[in-house]
């Protein structure tokens, strides 16, 4: 008999995401916060397990990076994949660096690797299916 876990682990194999990969993301970040667009970026990673994770929603983007750069020494800017999303990453790491924050790009592509969504909140349709 298969496991909740095992079984839960092949349906993410099965959509192309490795979960060992989505570990090795949280052990990266373990002492980095992560800066997201709004509430319903942050759901999934929570639910993922993730945490330090700061939304941009209702603040300028000088807000947030004040307030991260307040209490971190680096960050994971993981705002969504497209037009809009690309630029407040670009502001936000202009931002942090400014601010003597280290920025995690790498980690930002790996992201979009493992997971294949364009906007970030669509990690939540992936994890229904499990």
């Amino acid at each position: 008999m298969i496991s909740g876990f095992a079984k839960a682990a092949e349906k993410i194999w099965v959509m192309k995401v490795n979960w060992l990969d989505v570990e090795d993301l949280k052990v990266e970040l373990k002492d980095a916060a992560i800066v997201v667009e709004g509430k319903r970026d942050k759901e999934p990673l929570t639910n993922l397990g993730f945490s330090d994770i700061f939304t941009i929603s209702g603040r300028t983007l000088n807000e947030v990076a004040d307030d991260v750069s307040s209490k971190y020494r680096s960050v994971l800017v993981l705002t969504d994949y497209d037009g809009e999303g690309e630029k407040k990453e670009r502001r936000l790491t202009k931002l942090f660096i400014y601010n003597g924050i280290r920025t995690l790009p790498r980690l930002r592509h790996s992201f979009r690797k493992i997971f294949k969504v364009v906007r970030i909140e669509d990690i939540s349709s992936m994890l229904r299916q499990i």
